[in-house]
């Protein structure tokens, strides 16, 4: 596959040293031969105009698009094989104006880009006094993060990270761009924040509501470490399901088991 002419970002095919360390994804699939991680052409877009004429070009010779922020992708859908095109939005949009926090009146908002790692993200939360429930992974990036729900460690008590998303802003498979709401459009919403990511279109930007510190002062966290054991794992997953199903267990109470290795 030949590189694609007009575009400003970078561009690496297979047979050079940087393609071999663009390709490299985090998760990868036990499906090798479905999936053997090696894209016809990898591209890092500079900005939006960069991805129409991408899209442009997918569309007119008939190659298909994998997206890719972070490469989290369990399954290898954030790659592709050698017919096709990844297109890798890690850093397009990282500039300041691609993640501004805002209020309106007793509410705090956050207008950000697909581009940032949760550890960027929640540190930029930090620096406003301002969280919100996201993953515990922090080189995952909100691009795939959003787009599969969120889950995390605070699920129980705020929910999921896509269910505070309001706005979404998409390029399009004609390479036009759209906002999408909960109003303007609930089925397509809700598809973007429950899909496979990059399936419908190119999230470049959302929207997110977001919560002050402030008002939740006193907060407390506690972890414990303990051995493997396989009793004790029983005993405490008996235990987070017996908590999740008693309707009266306070709501302001997360529990989450990690096991490391």
């Amino acid at each position: 596959m030949a590189t694609i002419a007009g575009l400003t970002g970078n561009q690496y095919l297979p047979g050079t040293t940087e393609y071999v360390t663009k390709k490299y994804q985090y998760a990868t699939s036990t499906h090798i031969v479905d999936h053997d991680m090696n894209p016809g052409l990898i591209i890092e877009p500079r900005g939006k105009d960069d991805i129409k004429k991408v899209i442009a070009f997918a569309k007119a010779n008939k190659k298909a698009i994998a997206i890719r922020t972070g490469g989290h992708q369990y399954s290898g859908a954030s790659s592709t094989g050698p017919d096709n095109i990844q297109l890798n939005l890690s850093n397009t949009f990282k500039t300041p104006d691609n993640c501004v926090y805002f209020e309106k009146g007793d509410k705090s908002f956050v207008r950000t880009s697909v581009s940032y790692s949760l550890g960027e993200f929640n540190a930029f939360l930090g620096q406003h006094h301002a969280f919100v429930p996201h993953g515990q992974c922090t080189r995952v990036h909100l691009g795939g993060h959003v787009q599969t729900g969120g889950y995390g460690q605070l699920g129980r008590s705020f929910g999921l990270f896509g269910d505070h998303v309001f706005s979404l802003e998409i390029i399009d498979h004609d390479g036009q761009e759209k906002e999408i709401t909960r109003s303007s459009d609930p089925d397509l919403f809700f598809a973007w924040l429950g899909g496979s990511p990059g399936n419908l279109g190119v999230l470049t930007h959302f929207s997110i509501e977001v919560y002050r510190d402030a008002d939740y002062r006193g907060a407390r966290g506690l972890r414990a470490v303990h051995g493997y054991s396989t009793d004790k794992m029983r005993e405490l997953l008996v235990q987070l399901a017996e908590m999740s199903d008693d309707e009266n267990f306070p709501r302001n109470y997360d529990l989450c088991i990690s096991v490391l290795s």
